[in-house]
């Protein structure tokens, strides 16, 4: 079961049910506002405020047991998640 919740990830509970947390990320704060804008239709001031309100990036690259980068192409990350997941089949 995979679940995508962002927000739980903020919260204290998560580690006690879920494992491993995956974090998804993109270092390059220009980049990942102009996808937030572009994903969700919004300004750039929606987007940065929208950013500001959650956890740093740093503290979810700490909290995480697996990270995947998506700075790059959408190829190459659907390649990160694929051999990511042929790691742990058969858990």
């Amino acid at each position: 079961v995979i679940l995508d919740a962002p927000l739980l990830f903020e919260t204290k509970i998560l580690p006690w049910f879920c494992y491993p947390i995956v974090c998804v990320y993109i270092e390059d704060e220009a980049e990942n506002v102009d996808r937030l804008v572009q994903r969700d239709k919004i300004s750039e001031e929606e987007a940065r405020k929208k950013i500001g309100s959650q956890m740093p990036l740093a503290l979810k690259v700490q909290k995480a047991d697996v990270l995947i980068d998506n700075s790059s192409t959408f190829e190459a990350l659907r390649n990160q998640v694929t051999r990511y997941l042929s790691t742990i089949r058969g858990w």
